[in-house]
């Protein structure tokens, strides 16, 4: 996983069907609720297929395919878009 320049990152490891929960930050950070955008990689009996990219007023959640049990998904506010991308582009091409 490429990291976004200037952005520091922290595994906050599982959580309920979280494998692993990624928080990301354009400053140093040690509370998940400070964290600018989530990776989450959900444990899931039916992930979805596809990429997707849902904007949800001013969040928006990615979606992508990882295993046939489970998938990524990262969220955020939109102002942090690019560097989300930037994160999903770099654990799996889409």
């Amino acid at each position: 996983m490429k990291i976004p320049w200037g952005f520091w990152f922290r595994n906050f490891g599982p959580s309920e069907n979280r494998i692993a929960v990624i928080g990301f930050s354009d400053s140093e950070f040690s509370k998940l609720d400070d964290a600018k955008f989530l990776l989450e990689i959900i444990g899931d009996e039916n992930p979805p297929t596809k990429f997707s990219e849902k904007l949800t007023g001013e969040q928006i959640a990615i979606e992508i395919p990882r295993s046939e049990k489970s998938f990524f998904k990262i969220s955020g506010n939109q102002k942090w878009r690019n560097a989300m991308r930037s994160v999903g582009s770099s654990i799996t091409g889409f």
